[in-house]
């Protein structure tokens, strides 16, 4: 059996077991606690996306397919298709499934924390070091992020099995084999799960195992075998694989070295929001090249990069679980990292979820290098070195109790999305595309005005971002410049090919104004392809035009079939159409304020 470096000279130290599952159950129960004000919110922004995907499936076969993104997440497609089938939960239980899955990971980062430090008590503060990090917000409650929590439970029950194998007689009796199984769930799961073959060949250096024996070998093989299978399903499946896919978060125009020479920065920004989440909400972000960061900044992102290769080079010897928790970071970061320029990201909380398990690694073998030193110094003073890693170890402590009551702050924002969009907008410079969804929620809180102040600043920022001309085509029509709005979509149209929503409602509203134009039949004719597809999400919308042009032609009998038919497909809605019904007149047409 391998027995792990120590950081320090104290012997493990063993907690009674009732004691340990109990504070881990508390732990669990605080960060219920912590997400309860968000518990309530509704779908948001890419859970809508997915929804709208899935209703083109036909059967539960289509899941294995790509997601709403191009991205091969079955799981993800699974989830959805399942409420597309079967309805969807209360607020509450809907935010059931992303909580409880991150509470799973947070059993598994207790797990693997444990066997590595060879001690509940350090497994713990692993543990709630990683769970309680304000950043992770997100993840805890956006349904889209499910599949991360799910990757963690996946990761670290693969990196134990590994371990593990190393102890048995029989590795490829049981783990190994397991192991492997689990590692292509995680890949499946979440791409950057990637990192598990690497995670494990720097395990193998921590445990001090030889690397380049013939049984490390067969492993690594092994594991790249099963690396090899997913790029392979991936791709026969058509997940992404072009490093210049479609990201609006940058330029089009940007040069891919730009890309790389941001990208320490882009990692600065992902490490330390891990221990300074203050203000630092981050998704659907966006990056533009001398707006979002300096050159200075640039340029403090490749001092930080050194340093902190710096760092683990000089822990290797020293601090050997702490530069194994620093290896982890980097791994686990590598692939939305964009050192290889791959468009991703650019900046996203739940980026830093897994890279977050070994940091959470690092600074508990930092706590217990602290309390060794300690300990051997109760009667004289301490060291330098000893004692700037006991204040860097309470210095971080006292940052992680910091996060606790901003992961409670971040929560409560999800009970508006405005709110969220705006502190994601100007946490930094830049950051055009959440002005932009603020500038959505705005036009539906009829705040017109604003809105247009927020996507005139989103579009001086990022010309390129044509979704702006879809607001402003909806601003339009309020306004009754139907001949505007018309010429805002034709400007906003490379969005139809980004997602099936945008498609769907770039006809809804086209058949919006051809009908108070008074053109008909062109008016029914552009909306065809939504009353061709019940299961869409402007379906409902579009029988209320469809039914509009009848009425307005003088047909109200056809007027009337329409609308029962839609009371037959959208039975939610009977009650809204039967008054729509009794108020068939010309000031009270069906679809006005559509």
């Amino acid at each position: 059996m391998d027995t792990p470096p120590h950081d320090d000279s104290l012997p493990a130290q063993r907690m009674p077991e009732r004691f340990v599952y109990i504070a881990l159950f508390t732990l669990m129960c605080i960060v219920v606690a912590l997400a309860w004000p968000g518990m309530k919110s509704g779908p948001f922004l890419d859970d809508l996306d997915h929804a709208a995907h899935v209703t083109t499936f036909t059967s539960w076969k289509d899941t294995l397919g790509t997601d709403c993104f191009g991205l091969f997440r079955p799981f993800k497609n699974f989830v959805y298709y399942g409420f597309h089938r079967y309805g969807n939960p209360s607020p509450l239980l809907w935010h059931c499934l992303p909580l409880g899955l991150y509470l799973g990971a947070v059993a598994a980062v207790f797990a693997l924390s444990r066997r590595l430090t060879a001690s509940s008590g350090y497994g713990l503060a692993a543990a709630a070091f990683w769970a309680l990090s304000a950043n992770q917000t997100t993840t805890v409650l956006w349904m889209a992020c499910f599949n991360i929590s799910l990757s963690v439970i996946l990761i670290c029950i693969a990196v134990i099995l590994y371990d593990r194998a190393w102890d048995s007689r029989r590795p490829w009796a049981v783990c190994l084999p397991a192991c492997l199984v689990v590692t292509f769930l995680a890949m499946v799961s979440y791409e950057t799960s990637l990192c598990i073959p690497p995670v494990c060949v720097a395990l193998d250096a921590w445990r001090k195992r030889r690397i380049f024996s013939k049984p490390a070998i067969t492993r690594y093989i092994a594991l790249a075998a099963v690396t090899i299978a997913f790029l392979g399903v991936r791709f026969a499946v058509g997940g992404v694989t072009n490093a210049n896919y479609n990201n609006f978060s940058f330029s089009p125009d940007m040069p891919l070295w730009q890309l790389s020479f941001s990208a320490p920065w882009l990692l600065w920004r992902h490490f330390s929001m891990w221990f300074f989440p203050f203000g630092r909400m981050e998704f659907a972000s966006t990056y533009v090249w001398g707006k979002s960061a300096s050159m200075l900044d640039l340029l403090g992102g490749w001092g930080f990069f050194l340093l902190l290769v710096g760092a683990w080079l000089f822990a290797l010897k020293r601090l050997p679980l702490f530069a194994f928790g620093i290896a982890w970071f980097f791994l686990a970061s590598f692939p939305s990292s964009n050192f290889v320029p791959l468009r991703s990201g650019p900046i996203e909380d739940y980026y830093v979820v897994v890279p977050g398990v070994g940091l959470a690694i690092a600074v508990v073998s930092l706590v217990r290098a602290a309390r060794a030193a300690l300990a051997a110094r109760k009667d004289s003073s301490l060291g330098f070195k000893q004692l700037a890693v006991t204040c860097l170890a309470g210095f971080i402590i006292l940052l992680k109790l910091a996060n606790i009551p901003f992961f409670h702050h971040q929560a409560s924002l999800w009970q508006d999305p405005l709110q969220i969009y705006l502190t994601v907008a100007y946490n930094r410079p830049a950051q055009f595309h959440q002005k932009t969804l603020a500038a959505q929620e705005l036009i539906e809180r009829r705040e017109y005005q604003a809105a247009r102040t927020l996507l005139d600043e989103s579009l001086s920022e990022a010309p390129w971002h044509t979704i702006n001309y879809v607001m402003l085509g909806e601003i339009a029509i309020q306004a009754g410049d139907y001949k505007g709005a018309w010429n805002n979509f034709d400007l906003a149209q490379p969005m139809a090919k980004t997602s099936i929503r945008h498609k769907e409602y770039f006809y809804l509203r086209r058949g919006k104004i051809l009908l108070v134009s008074g053109k008909f039949a062109e008016a029914r004719d552009m909306l065809m392809p939504l009353l061709q597809r019940p299961a869409g999400e402007q379906h409902y919308a579009a029988t209320l035009i469809l039914a509009d042009i009848y009425f307005q032609q003088g047909d109200q009998a056809k007027a009337r079939q329409t609308l029962e038919k839609s009371a037959t497909i959208h039975p939610e809605r009977r009650n809204e159409i039967e008054q729509i019904m009794l108020q068939l007149s010309p000031a009270n047409s069906p679809s006005a304020g559509q």
